[in-house]
């Protein structure tokens, strides 16, 4: 039987930590594999920590750090959505996603919508 470590946002076990141990023993139960939830304490032992887990219940920003460093997404929320806007100015032909490539760019750099577009253009081949 393997082993298997689940870490969990701090966000995410404030207020439901035994939430969680509850879903490592169904996961145990019904499934070839051993399951320990290793519970970070802050944000920081978390952020420590979290790239040495087996299996990781991630935030949005460090969702997109495990999906970059090769980690594989599991499950996603349904029916939940996030928007980006792109406003392009008159000499960009607005023909597609290409017609972007290579054009500037005004974004709030810290922000994690920001973050994902850019890694989902740059999949694309595009970079602003």
């Amino acid at each position: 039987m393997t082993d298997l470590r689940l870490m969990v946002c701090p966000h995410d076990t404030v207020r439901n930590a035994e939430g969680w141990y509850l879903l490592l023993q169904f996961l145990t139960r019904n499934t070839q594999a051993t399951f320990h939830f290793d519970l970070a304490l802050d944000f920081a032992d978390f952020s420590e920590r979290y790239a040495t887990a087996d299996m990781v219940y991630a935030n949005p920003a460090d969702a997109l750090r495990l999906l970059n460093a090769g980690y594989m997404p599991l499950a996603a929320p349904v029916d939940v959505y996030d928007e980006a806007l792109l406003v392009a100015g008159a000499n960009v032909a607005a023909t597609g996603i290409e017609s972007i490539h290579g054009a500037s760019l005004a974004t709030v750099e810290s922000l994690l919508p920001t973050k994902l577009a850019l890694l989902l253009l740059a999949r694309e081949d595009v970079t602003p």
